[in-house]
C-alpha cells in the first residue's frame, strides 16, 4: 500500500507543474480566445530569472521569488503590447502562429543570455522528507502542490470579479468588446502578466525539484493534454487534468513495461479526448450553425 501512495504522491506532484503550465494558457485562452504555444518558454525564463536573483545575485529566496513575479509581470506586459497588440482583430491563426514564433525567440534569447549549462537550484527547503508511517514526502513536491492550489483559489476568485469577466467578453468578440468600451489592450496585458507569472512559479518549481535546464521549457507540450483533457476555458480543468495526466505517468511507467510509454500516454489520451469529448471534461460545449 505504501508503494502505491508514494506513487500518488509522485504523480500529484508532477501533475502540480503541468497544471502551473495549463493554468497560462488557459488564463489567454478566456481573455482572447488564443490558444498560446510559448508558455513553456514563458516557464524556462522565468526559471532562469528566479536562478539569477537567487544564486548569482545572492538574495534571499522569498525575495528572489517575489522579484521573478515582478519581472515576469513586466515582461507579459511587454510581450503583449510589443507582439499580440498589433495583432487585436487579426484571424487568431495569426495570433497563435505569433506564440510559435515567440516560443522560438524566448528559447535562443535564453540560450544566448544563460547559455545550454546545466544548474541546479541550492535547498531552499528542508532537506529530510516529511515522514508518514512507510510514505516518504519531498518537501520540494509539497511546494509544488501547495502553490498549485494557491493559484486555482486566486485565478477562479479572479475569473468572478468585473476583470475576469471583461477577460470573457473579449474572448467571444474582440471588436464588440470594444465598442462597449471594454479595454480590450489592458485585459491582453493583464491575461499575458498573470499567464507569465504563473508560468515562472512552475519554472520555479521544476528547479526545485530537479536540475534547471534548458530543455525544461519542453513541459509546455505536455500541458496540451492536460487542458485538452480539462477544458480549454476551465481554470478547475487545468488542476483536474494536470493532476491526472500525472498520476497516469507515474503509474503507467511502474505498471506498463514498455520504454518510453510514459511519454506517450499523455497524447493518447489527447486524441481518446478529441475524439469521444472534444470539449474536455470542464470546457464549454458550443453549438455553431453551418
Amino acid at each position: 500500500m505504501d508503494t502505491y501512495i508514494q506513487l500518488a504522491i509522485a504523480g500529484l506532484s508532477t501533475g502540480a507543474i503541468y497544471a502551473l503550465v495549463a493554468l497560462g494558457i488557459v488564463v489567454i485562452f478566456k481573455s482572447s480566445g488564443v490558444f498560446n504555444i510559448a508558455q513553456g518558454e514563458l516557464l524556462l525564463v522565468g526559471a532562469f530569472i528566479c536562478f539569477t536573483y537567487s544564486v548569482d545575485l545572492g538574495l534571499p529566496f522569498w525575495l528572489a521569488l517575489i522579484l521573478t513575479l515582478l519581472t515576469c509581470l513586466i515582461m507579459g506586459l511587454v510581450i503583449e503590447r510589443l507582439f499580440l497588440r498589433p495583432m487585436i482583430g487579426k484571424p487568431l491563426l495569426a495570433m497563435i502562429i505569433m506564440t510559435l514564433g515567440l516560443a522560438s525567440l524566448l528559447k535562443g534569447a535564453t540560450l544566448c543570455i544563460w547559455g545550454a549549462r546545466t544548474r541546479a537550484y541550492p535547498n531552499y527547503l528542508p532537506n529530510e522528507p516529511l515522514r508518514v508511517g512507510g510514505v516518504v514526502i519531498s518537501y520540494e513536491y509539497i511546494f509544488g502542490f501547495v502553490v498549485a492550489v494557491f493559484l486555482i483559489i486566486a485565478l477562479v476568485l479572479f475569473f468572478r470579479t468585473k476583470l475576469g469577466l471583461a477577460m470573457r467578453v473579449v474572448s467571444e468578440d474582440q471588436e464588440a468588446a470594444q465598442s462597449m468600451g471594454i479595454r480590450v489592450g489592458m485585459i491582453f496585458g493583464v491575461a499575458w502578466a498573470i499567464s507569465a507569472m504563473t508560468a515562472a512559479l512552475g519554472g520555479v518549481v521544476m528547479g526545485t525539484i530537479g536540475a534547471l535546464e534548458y530543455t525544461i521549457g519542453n513541459v509546455g507540450l505536455l500541458a496540451f493534454p492536460v487542458i485538452v483533457l480539462g477544458g480549454l476555458e476551465s481554470v478547475p480543468g487545468a488542476i483536474i487534468g494536470g493532476l491526472s495526466i500525472g498520476l497516469i505517468e507515474v503509474f503507467a511507467a511502474k505498471f506498463v513495461p514498455l520504454s518510453g510509454f510514459k511519454i506517450v500516454v499523455p497524447y493518447i489520451i489527447l486524441i481518446l479526448v478529441l475524439i469521444l469529448r472534444p470539449h474536455g471534461l470542464f470546457g464549454l460545449k458550443r453549438i455553431e450553425r453551418v
